[in-house]
């Protein structure tokens, strides 16, 4: 197929006088093998010469437009027909407003599918521009919306009408939730594509899952077992585009589609029930064809394997404090997916903050509270609560890994120490080689996540509603931490809160977390929260880059306590290239040790004050912490390349920044719940 030219009827129209831009696709003849089946770009016009006036109403196929880049030239569009496009498939009317304008209009195909949906990559990235005389500008050309197409589409004797299939509960391309695949959705994916509805913010929607069909990676629809699931890009991200739309519209016109129409697995209800309690005497094996209780706190003692299958529910009873301990040298294999993640919540069917205990993970690692280790092991150790120890000399040890995991309402306080609500999730001497990534905790009664010593290496942590703090760290520990979310609604806890030691703020080894990409968020808090948003003291070090804090209504950092003043002044302790906005103050005002806006605005660190522009963090149900486009907060410090880190996350705050269209899926949706 040749290259595609965008066709303009005249170069020399007078001003006020009106010029027709018809994309053609030479060679696509609707219903051939080589016909082109869907395609969205750009079309190009210098704003001072043209001024955009619409489309044609009434003709076929479906051309959504999207308008938000309109005064910078810009009119993206996405256009696609099952049955393969015409040779003309879009075009669009502008005014003249001054001279000279054919210079500056032209066409940028973004992406082209074949009718069979695969992606056709020859094209040129800025297509030709011819003049055709024969090209006439169509009379009562508007702006046309979404409304307008389905009303047109749905016109009962309108040709060519895709037709609805009901699915059995929640199917792929049910994009409205409406049990149905039809043109509604297709429009929907297409208009998100476009960049007119928003990703996240609308409760009628579901884009980043039931939308996200394609690529289809076949075969597979997103089981536990499948290595790589519908939706997902070669360079491992979640986009929304026409390729979505063209999928979907597949099946609405009853042609072969392998992802639109199946069933998205772990949407359907689980009916068996089992109570544990205890001590587990063997490995045990949990499958999501049943809802665990936990009575008491239900123990994995050293030497067992707890495994968890993807899709499993585990419900800790609110009347005997259910939690789950791991002890040292056990393991807890919580390996959820996107899909289908590991819940654990709490058996009221009213839940809240607290109703029951938590997480507790004990390891073999490292720890500085400066006594001699029993047992024989000459490293420290302690005891958490319900009685485990935990420490050691092992760095790397490994306790298991929690992947795609939600902790929610935990924080009961235990027997032992009824005034402290526990975290939701504790990780106590954890050594690097425990694998943690993704994982959910919402309204603990105390902290999202409390490390102690140790080396744990956390990715990917959304904590939110948390009472109190959203991740605190003691005992020394060293281990690094990429892409947290913490975001606040009530409760009085720090967003970040580091410590070294309590007793001794100079014991050794120190805490010396390395972090990049961290987000704190104050949402709709009515009053200002005890303490700051980012708290280290009692001599904690660390490296913070990428970090954004937005809203939060108290102090924003505090350094506080010599110990960590000295950490400063040694290169030990830095806040660096991270972004302030809307806070109560960024910088504490205390005459303390440290003048803390002298420090955190000074040259060297490259922090901002400014607005990085969040898409909307306060929405309760999606909440989208996406930066705009074009927003401050899309340059920052480059993240080691150590085997950790990705380096490639160089923007500032955990959340990647919305593309132009704000159609690319962040990390923490599809999994997770609102607030």
């Amino acid at each position: 197929m040749r290259a595609p030219l965008l066709a303009i009827t005249s170069a020399t129209k007078p001003i006020g006088g009106r010029i027709a831009a018809a994309v053609r696709l030479a060679g696509s003849t609707a219903g051939s093998p080589n016909a082109v089946g869907a395609v969205q770009g750009w079309i190009h016009f210098d704003p001072a010469r043209l001024r955009y006036v619409g489309q044609p109403a009434g003709t076929l196929p479906v051309v959504l437009t999207g308008e938000r880049e309109l005064d910078r030239g810009r009119l993206k569009f996405a256009v696609l027909d099952v049955h393969g496009l015409p040779e003309q498939p879009a075009l669009f009317v502008f005014e003249v407003v001054a001279g000279g304008y054919a210079d500056g209009v032209g066409f940028e195909p973004e992406l082209a599918l074949s009718r069979e949906g695969a992606v056709l990559t020859r094209w040129p990235r800025r297509a030709g521009r011819v003049v055709d005389g024969a090209l006439t500008v169509p009379a009562g050309p508007r702006r046309l919306t979404l409304v307008d197409w389905v009303a047109y589409l749905q016109a009962e004797d309108r040709p060519g009408r895709l037709k609805s299939f009901a699915g059995d509960g929640i199917i792929y391309g049910d994009v409205t939730l409406n049990g149905v695949v039809n043109v509604g959705d297709v429009l929907a994916v297409q208009n998100m594509a476009a960049g007119n509805l928003p990703l996240l913010s609308l409760a009628t929607r579901d884009f980043v899952i039931a939308g996200d069909v394609g690529p289809s990676n076949s075969p597979g629809i997103g089981e536990a077992s499948d290595p790589v699931p519908p939706g997902l890009e070669t360079n491992g991200t979640h986009v929304l585009n026409v390729l979505d739309a063209l999928m979907i519209a597949f099946f609405a016109a009853n042609l072969p589609s392998p992802i639109a129409g199946q069933p998205i697995p772990g949407r359907t209800p689980t009916l068996g029930r089992v109570i544990l309690s205890g001590l587990l005497a063997a490995d045990r094996y949990l499958s999501r064809d049943t809802v665990y209780e936990l009575s008491g706190t239900v123990i994995v003692p050293g030497g067992i394997t707890l495994t968890i299958q993807a899709g499993t529910r585990l419900e800790g009873q609110a009347s005997t404090r259910g939690a789950l301990s791991i002890r040292r040298t056990g393991q807890l294999q919580a390996l959820g997916t996107r899909l289908e993640p590991i819940v654990f919540t709490c058996t009221t069917a009213s839940p809240a903050a607290g109703c029951w205990g938590g997480v507790n993970v004990n390891g073999s690692a490292l720890l500085n509270n400066g006594g001699g280790g029993g047992g024989g092991i000459g490293c420290p150790e302690k005891q958490e609560p319900s009685g485990g120890t935990y420490g050691g000399c092992l760095v790397q040890h490994s306790s298991g890994g929690l992947r795609f995991v939600r902790i929610q309402y935990a924080g009961a306080a235990w027997p032992a120490t009824p005034s402290t609500p526990a975290a939701g999730l504790a990780l106590n001497g954890v050594g690097s080689g425990t694998f943690l990534e993704d994982v959910h905790v919402l309204a603990s009664a105390g902290p999202g996540v409390f490390v102690s010593g140790g080396h744990a290496a956390l990715r990917e942590f959304y904590l939110t509603r948390n009472a109190g703090d959203g991740l605190t760290w003691d005992d020394g520990w060293q281990g690094k931490a990429q892409s947290v979310l913490i975001a606040r609604s009530g409760g009085s806890g720090a967003g970040l809160r580091g410590s070294n030691a309590a007793a001794a703020f100079t014991a050794g080894p120190r805490s010396h977390p390395t972090m990049y990409n961290v987000s704190i968020i104050d949402i709709n808090s009515a009053s200002p929260p005890a303490l700051p948003a980012i708290l280290l003291a009692q001599g904690t070090g660390g490296f913070f880059r990428n970090v954004l804090v937005q809203g939060w209504t108290g102090t924003a950092l505090e350094i506080n306590d010599q110990a960590s003043c000295d950490r400063v002044a040694v290169d030990s302790l830095d806040v660096s290239t991270s972004i302030f906005f809307g806070n109560g103050t960024d910088f504490s005002p205390d005459a303390d040790c440290i003048d803390e806006a002298a420090y955190g605005l000074g040259a060297s660190r490259q922090n901002l004050q400014a607005n990085p522009a969040l898409l909307d963090p306060a929405f309760a149900l999606a909440p989208d912490f996406r930066p705009a486009d074009g927003s401050p907060a899309t340059s920052g410090a480059t993240p080691p390349s150590d085997g950790f880190f990705d380096a490639l996350r160089t923007y500032r705050g955990a959340v990647p920044i919305g593309n132009v269209t704000r159609s690319n899926i962040p990390w923490y949706t599809g999994w997770t719940v609102g607030f």
